[in-house]
């Protein structure tokens, strides 16, 4: 009991959040760390005195609702409101606050855990104020234009897979989930849409788990026939909805919504691990809006933002209830707990933390510092033993980012925060203990790391847009103006093309000949002349769609600059084949001017070979000869096959 009320009152002085006990009264009993640095009062000024003074004078009754519901011992969740600093600061936070029992049951104080929401609020402005930018860049309205939906074809899925799905992943437990409050919040933000819902069908009825600004006279509705909603098109359809004009679309104006001021929407689908639609996420505009092919991208990516979200809670549900208390409470917050004796040189190990180095799922006693210092990453060791050297000897808090590599190779970005406590020893100069949380970060590293390499491919496609534009101009030879003007026209329709191929098809599979045709579209009279395409007949995954499409992409842009294809003679030969269970691209141009290598990788060129490579788990080479780049990929067919099934390839052929 003295080791879990010892390691409880750790992960509390740890914790990032504030964690307050107080009286019936309001009389602060406790005050953590994380406290002081958020309200810049130190425990010793609070301890004893009303925790009022940090609200602010408008908001006390605040305190009074907050005392009642303590008093008939009710619960508080994630109450999102304002607190004072020391320095009169007014700072946003969300609260959670609990009733305390005594032995005999009886209410006797509260528990308050404050979180500091303010720099997510922050962040969900500067993700809107970059959402503004790329929707205002000049000519990229008409080619990601969404074509509008007129018809939904069921899937065919009994609806009650889909409700069981649900059902398994908590979402239609009816309790109020700031997670889905802010998904709907941000989804509104980033598209610039008044309204947004988060909706799950559950028998013959549409169930909004989340709706931001919806029409005051639908606000209160919780639950709507599902032929009374859009969302019900996106479920049955298990597919991307888009309506410009409810008034007038087929599928939407019996619904009768544009009678409440909601006259657009646009939905995707939430699919589960499986492939099993679970809910939809849709936004909604009170004007005709013509949605973009960026505005289903960024719902898309909140909506599988979430699925990894509910995914994550229902693994967490499912160790909590196999595992004993404390190792179950440690799982479901995703944290494991270090605790290091310096006198003995020694650390104990969690369950969670071992799990989360590697090294199974028991408590573990290890030599400190030895242990982390071994599982920490090569290039990350040498200032991870400096931190280490720094933290045994200075009393207070923490807190570190860093590597480790766990025994099967796999490599994983951890967060560590916690505190170092003396006293100090005379002839060591160590502190006697440090004891912190570590807490898996990987996915939040990896999303950042997608975050910028998003950024830096929409800079990149619109410079490479610019060129092909270029590149059309000087390809477009005409006797007069207007026949240049007409000619010119139809190569930037056959730019738009190549978009609304992807778009079309949902990335639920694309032909080879149509997506190498696509990507040469605006060179589409040069075809069966100058460029000569060869290869059976193969329909590619997305994944490999996408890869294998970024690489052709950006060697038609090359080729149109600087390769063959930016002169009256050069020549282009893309030909893919399939042997057994192999299957190969290559790209070769011809007759072209000299090429030289490039002296550095540029981002194109990473696109080429990395992009094709990782999608398809297969090897490319890209090669520069002085008579023309040459490209080839190889991988096995099942990477890049949908459904993969050996059999006799058809072979089509387009040359000059």
């Amino acid at each position: 009991m003295d080791e879990a009320q010892a390691r409880l009152a750790a992960v509390v002085m740890a914790s990032s959040d504030a964690i307050v006990s107080k009286t019936l009264e309001g009389i602060v009993t406790s005050w953590n760390a994380a406290a002081e640095r958020m309200f810049g009062y130190p425990a010793s000024e609070m301890v004893g005195q009303s925790v009022r003074k940090i609200i602010p004078p408008d908001l006390q009754h605040e305190e009074d609702m907050i005392l009642a519901k303590i008093a008939n011992g009710e619960r508080l969740d994630h109450y999102e409101t304002v607190r004072m600093t020391r320095d009169g600061r007014r700072i946003e936070v969300s609260v959670t606050v609990s009733p305390v029992h005594d032995a005999s049951g009886r209410v006797i104080g509260a528990a308050k855990i404050a979180r500091d929401i303010g720099e997510r609020r922050r962040s969900e402005q500067r993700m809107a104020s970059i959402r503004a930018a790329l929707s205002a860049e000049p000519g990229s309205g008409d080619p990601f234009e969404l074509e509008e939906t007129t018809a939904v074809t069921p899937a065919g899925l009994a609806p009650q897979v889909g409700q069981d799905a649900t059902a398994a992943l908590g979402v239609l437990e009816g309790k109020p989930d700031r997670a889905f409050d802010q998904t709907t919040r941000l989804a509104a933000g980033l598209i610039q849409s008044p309204t947004a819902m988060l909706a799950v069908r559950h028998g013959d009825v549409i169930r909004f788990i989340s709706a931001y600004g919806m029409p005051s006279e639908l606000h209160e509705a919780q639950a709507v026939p599902a032929e009374q909603s859009y969302c019900h098109l996106v479920i049955e359809g298990e597919a991307p909805v888009s309506i410009r004009n409810a008034r007038n679309n087929p599928i939407a104006a019996p619904a009768g919504l544009w009678r409440h001021g909601i006259e657009s929407y646009l939905g995707v689908p939430i699919r589960d691990r499986n492939g099993i639609v679970v809910a939809s996420l849709g936004v909604a505009d009170r004007t005709p809006r013509n949605w973009s092919l960026r505005d289903l991208l960024t719902l898309k990516g909140i909506a599988q933002q979430l699925m990894r979200e509910l995914e994550n809670r229902a693994m967490l549900r499912t160790l909590a209830e196999s595992e004993e208390r404390l190792r179950a409470a440690s799982a479901a917050a995703g944290f494991g707990i270090h605790e290091t004796r310096t006198a003995a040189n020694e650390s104990t190990w969690s369950a969670e933390l071992a799990r989360i180095l590697g090294h199974g799922s028991s408590v573990m006693l290890v030599p400190w510092p030895g242990a982390i210092l071994a599982a920490t990453h090569p290039e990350d060791r040498s200032a991870m033993a400096a931190h280490v050297a720094h933290i045994s000897r200075i009393p207070g808090a923490y807190e570190r980012e860093w590597r480790i590599v766990r025994p099967d190779g796999s490599v994983r970005w951890l967060l560590d925060r916690g505190e170092t406590r003396g006293p100090i020893n005379p002839q060591t100069g160590l502190a006697a203990q440090v004891t912190g949380i570590i807490v898996d970060i990987t996915e939040r590293k990896l999303y950042e790391e997608k975050i910028l390499l998003l950024m830096r491919e929409v800079n990149h496609r619109a410079k490479n847009m610019l060129g092909l534009v270029q590149a059309m101009a000087r390809q477009t030879a005409a006797a007069t103006p207007a026949e240049f003007v007409s000619r010119f026209s139809a190569r930037i329709q056959a730019l738009s093309a190549t978009q609304d191929l992807l778009v079309q098809n949902e990335w639920q599979g694309i032909d080879i000949r149509d997506l190498v045709r696509a990507h040469l579209a605006v060179f589409e009279d040069l075809i069966g002349n100058r460029i000569e395409l060869q290869g059976p007949n193969v329909r590619l995954t997305p994944a490999a769609a996408q890869g294998i499409g970024l690489a052709l992409h950006e060697l038609a842009t090359n080729a149109g600059k600087y390769g063959s294809l930016s002169n009256e003679a050069g020549k282009v030969r893309v030909a893919w084949d399939q042997d057994g269970q192999n299957f190969s691209i290559a790209w070769q141009e011809t007759g072209g001017p000299a090429v030289q290598e490039p002296k550095k990788m540029g981002f194109g060129k990473t696109i080429i070979t990395y992009a094709a490579e990782t999608s398809v788990e297969g090897q490319s080479e890209l090669a520069f000869p002085p008579g023309g780049v040459h490209w080839s990929l190889q991988c096995h067919l099942s990477s890049i096959v949908e459904h993969y099934a050996t059999r006799a390839p058809q072979r089509a052929l387009d040359n000059a």
